[in-house]
């Protein structure tokens, strides 16, 4: 009935494959859980390999790092249920009855996607505020309001979606690194038409990284978004999707890049001083990703700026 599929890289997956292991005993279905783990360091690797010792659970560890998008169709591939529940490895199950959410949730031909919270109180450990910030201003949302734009909230961190609806669509891999396999994936299910719908079942992300870390990936998923631009710039559902691509598209109309990106140059030190600290202001961030994205779209060339 139910394949479960664990991403894992530099990060302890045994408590959260526990608890997903014991809800599944608990609802009493026909269940596998697999993870794949993509290269982490050796002090992972041997926390995990512990996962081989539970009856329905599968460890593969990776000798290279293949990236977002292909370890979930390697995975797909491995699972031999219809249903296939994406979990990533940096979450952490809060609701006893989350499995169980899902299968009362089951809509053939539907993808269901539970959502992310955060947790409430602030971290004193100001390098993750900016994550924390982040986080729960922008990606934990109630269902209500993810449902008003279901595609455009689509999150690859926490859903359910049917193995055969799975086939027509699968994540591209051409899209490499951090960032933008899920909008893409998220584009493809508007595209046929396939129902997504968002509920309340959230797991927390449990796994915040200094600012440092969280910028790179931030930078990389801009040069992800770039691509994206060349290769869909037509398709406006995909455009006005984005809101780093329609603050692109509305300062491209006016003839405002090339001023634009003067004065965002000239302040990013100003903005990077500010996000490394212990109150990080989430316009900056917003900005700084707008000058990388000038910066990528012009450095491929193939489109004018």
């Amino acid at each position: 009935m139910l394949s479960i599929l664990i991403t894992a890289y530099n990060e302890d997956v045994v408590p959260l494959a526990e608890s997903l292991h014991t809800q599944c005993l608990d609802a009493a279905i026909p269940f596998e859980i697999i993870v794949c783990d993509d290269h982490s360091s050796d002090f992972f690797r041997k926390r995990n390999e512990k996962l081989t010792a539970y009856s329905g659970v599968t460890y593969r560890y990776l000798e290279s790092n293949i990236g977002r998008a292909r370890i979930r169709n390697l995975m797909v591939s491995m699972a031999k249920y219809q249903w296939l529940l994406f979990v990533d490895g940096d979450s952490r199950v809060v609701s006893p009855h989350f499995v169980r959410k899902y299968i009362d949730a089951l809509q053939q031909g539907t993808v269901v996607c539970g959502g992310r919270v955060y947790n409430q109180r602030k971290p004193e450990n100001k390098e993750i505020l900016l994550h924390w910030k982040y986080g729960t201003a922008r990606e934990q949302k109630t269902a209500t309001l993810r449902n008003r734009f279901p595609y455009r909230s689509f999150m690859t961190s926490n859903f359910l979606c049917p193995a055969d609806v799975f086939a027509s669509v699968s994540f591209d891999e051409s899209i490499s690194g951090y960032g933008h396999e899920d909008t893409l994936f998220g584009h493809r299910l508007w595209q046929k038409g396939i129902p997504l719908v968002h509920t309340d079942n959230p797991l927390l992300h449990d796994g915040l990284i200094p600012a440092v870390e969280f910028l790179q990936k931030g930078e990389n998923a801009v040069k992800n978004l770039a691509k994206l631009f060349i290769h869909y710039h037509n398709e406006k559902e995909l455009m006005e999707g984005v809101r780093m691509l329609r603050a692109f598209l509305f300062i491209k109309k006016w003839y405002l890049t090339s001023v634009i990106e003067l004065f965002l140059r000239m302040f990013q030190p100003l903005f990077l001083r500010n996000l490394n600290g212990k109150n990080p202001f989430l316009l900056f961030y917003d900005m700084i990703r707008l000058s990388w994205l000038i910066r990528e779209i012009r450095n491929l060339k193939r489109f004018p700026v």
